[in-house]
């Protein structure tokens, strides 16, 4: 654990980014379901997983996700070190639970910890 899991990495424009990572890194591309958005998870050729999606602000950048043994802990943890709370602790079903949080020098992190029992 505590290592890099996986990575979301933001577009204005979904095609123009897959054709450049793919073309650039290899990577292959799904579309999964999420709602409303457009969201391809992305495969690399050494195994490292992560998601494409539409860029939200001019500010968003890609986002590394570190795997940790409970989102609460890491959460309260980054909080008391002068962290701050971007997204609280979201579930994804049969998946795991993700939050987001910003460190004291305005950078953001993911924590995502596995739960395939998570509803």
């Amino acid at each position: 654990m505590k290592h890099i899991c996986y990575f979301e990495v933001p577009a204005d424009n979904l095609e123009r980014a897959r054709h450049f990572y793919n073309k650039l890194f290899g990577w292959e591309f799904s579309e999964m379901s999420m709602g409303h958005a457009p969201y391809f998870t992305i495969k690399t050729p050494d195994g490292i997983s992560g998601g494409l999606m539409s860029r939200k602000d001019k500010s968003q950048g890609i986002t590394d996700y570190i795997e940790v043994g409970s989102i609460s802990d890491y959460v309260n943890k980054a909080k008391t070190l002068g962290g701050k709370v971007v997204v609280d602790r979201t579930t994804l079903p049969g998946m795991g639970h993700f939050a987001l949080i910003q460190d004291p020098e305005n950078n953001v992190v993911g924590l995502w910890q596995i739960d395939p029992q998570a509803h």
